[in-house]
């Protein structure tokens, strides 16, 4: 009898950490915004609130469906816990814009990286969260305009 090497997935395993990302997805959303609560989250999304809170409590699992409805309402990086299963995350998609100028964004990035990066920055060469939190607004607008660089490509390997 031939023997067939089968990888076998832990299915109980996967199912266990998708609950989680699931309960991180909402626990996220509600972090967003002081006094957000599991029905504003329903509502937003139009389902019912025991539908959000068995997902938050980890007993039951959301459809793909619904976490679509929540990355359109809260926005893609909201569904990060659920790409980083496979080992991702999420970005907004921006229009392919011809005339972006990824360089002013993405030096000042990297001019605030380096900042906080310097032996004489309040955290030395460790970011501290404050410096962190600081550079986030360059580090958003640079990733935008690399993301419409990336766009651009895209469309151009596909024509």
């Amino acid at each position: 009898m031939a023997s067939n090497n089968v990888l076998r997935v832990n299915a109980v395993e996967e199912e266990r950490l998708y609950l989680e990302a699931a309960h991180r997805v909402i626990a996220n959303i509600l972090a967003e915004k002081k006094g957000r609560t599991l029905i504003d989250i329903a509502e937003a999304i139009n389902v019912d609130k025991k539908t959000i809170s068995n997902a938050f409590n980890k007993t039951h699992r959301l459809s793909q469906m619904f976490l679509t409805r929540l990355g359109a309402a809260f926005g893609p990086h909201c569904l990060d816990p659920v790409a980083a299963l496979s080992g991702g995350r999420m970005v907004p998609l921006v229009e392919a814009d011809e005339g972006v100028d990824a360089m002013p964004s993405t030096t000042a990035a990297i001019h605030k990286l380096a900042v906080a990066k310097s032996p004489t920055s309040p955290g030395g060469d460790r970011i501290t969260h404050t410096e962190l939190l600081g550079m986030e607004p360059e580090i958003d607008a640079a990733i935008r305009a690399l993301s419409s660089l990336k766009q651009r490509c895209e469309r151009v390997r596909a024509a």
